[in-house]
């Protein structure tokens, strides 16, 4: 080697570059002040400034070697995993990128060395819009044009009192009205006519004389049914208590009579204790007659003792259901039929108290010599 050489604290002073002396000697600075260091078994230059820059001190080929640019290589790069399965993308950055209705924040923690990534939604809740029609249980805030079961949805109120046709597809269920209406969106389309009633509930009532008679509750309704008397005269009642005078009770019924005599239906008013009984009956006398009265019992299997309505064709009731009324106003008992359950003619009127003091009311067949069943839709009291 030419120049002078010095031995300072392993580091060789020397006019040129030559072989690497030793493994004891790392680096060297030649006469033009640049410093190199041995690398590999050679030199390699660092710089004329005589500081070694941190890169250039990762070892060549190895796991942190600088490449492109002073990046590092790719054994030096992040992996990102997706609900902590494997590395899905290894790259040496990571680019996060705003989507819709969503905003990212980034904060340089310095004091906990990291770098703070808040994802938030905006502009509509996430990407819901808030405008969008909504059909809900409970009104919220945050919407503007959702459809509320109960309010908006599906209303029910007096018929007078119906909101205006404004949105199709919302129902109206009238308190006294006799029609299902769908809004249009301009006007109310109507389906029916509807019978407002009060279903029955079958333990509410008290069996009477029952025999072979059997009650069900029928998918909201009370169906009765009793085979043949064989000839004989049998109530079969179910029976509810009276409440106290004035009252009004009133039933939807629907007849099943055989369609040979005799066959009979009734609706009535008794007496707990001695059986006294007086009852609007409806039989079949002959395959083409339907006839009706309204009829005194002195017991459950006399038959009629006497009538307030004699017996007679009851062309009126062929339309079906039928709706009967008994009504004590503290003077008269008042029997009256109806047709839609809202509007009723009386049959009859007498003394509140003749020929029976009645505490119960109830339906019955008298299944004389043929099968004989009725259907109980609605009872009011």
């Amino acid at each position: 080697m030419d120049g002078k050489e010095r031995d300072r604290d392993e580091i060789l002073i020397v006019d040129a570059l030559g072989p690497v002396y030793s493994d004891k000697v790392k680096r060297i600075l030649t006469s033009d002040d640049t410093l190199y260091y041995s690398k590999g078994g050679a030199w390699v230059a660092v710089s004329n400034s005589g500081v070694v820059a941190h890169k250039d001190t990762h070892v060549a080929d190895g796991s942190d070697e600088f490449v492109d640019g002073d990046l590092l290589k790719a054994t030096a790069r992040v992996g990102i995993r997706k609900n902590s399965t494997g590395s899905v993308f290894s790259r040496r950055r990571l680019n996060f990128i705003e989507g819709t209705n969503v905003t990212l924040t980034v904060a340089d923690d310095a004091g906990n060395e990291e770098v703070d990534i808040t994802i938030a939604a905006s502009g509509g809740g996430g990407g819901a819009p808030d405008s969008a029609d909504y059909w809900v249980e409970t009104a919220n805030g945050s919407l503007s044009a959702e459809v509320v079961v109960g309010t908006t949805g599906i209303t029910t109120a007096a018929y007078a009192s119906r909101q205006a046709a404004a949105k199709a597809g919302r129902l109206f269920l009238p308190s006294d009205g006799v029609y299902v209406q769908r809004d249009t969106g301009s006007a109310w389309a109507s389906w029916g006519p509807l019978y407002r009633m009060t279903p029955p509930v079958l333990g509410d009532f008290t069996q009477i004389n029952f025999g072979s008679a059997s009650a069900v509750d029928d998918i909201g309704a009370v169906y009765l049914f009793a085979p043949s008397n064989g000839g004989a005269q049998n109530l079969r009642m179910l029976a509810r208590t009276l409440p106290s005078a004035p009252y009004t009770v009133t039933v939807c019924i629907l007849p099943l009579l055989s369609n040979v005599q005799f066959s009979q239906a009734a609706f009535g008013l008794r007496n707990s204790a001695n059986d006294d009984a007086v009852l609007f009956k409806m039989q079949t006398s002959g395959a083409t007659s339907f006839e009706i009265s309204y009829e005194k019992w002195n017991s459950n299997s006399s038959g009629g003792v006497g009538n307030y309505i004699a017996q007679q064709a009851g062309t009126m009731m062929l339309a079906r259901p039928i709706f009967l009324r008994f009504e004590d106003d503290n003077t008269n008992r008042i029997l009256s039929w109806g047709a839609d359950g809202k509007n009723f003619l009386p049959l009859h009127s007498v003394g509140r108290t003749d020929f029976v003091t009645p505490d119960q009311a109830f339906i019955g067949l008298n299944p004389y010599d043929r099968a004989t069943g009725i259907t109980l839709y609605s009872w009011k009291q």
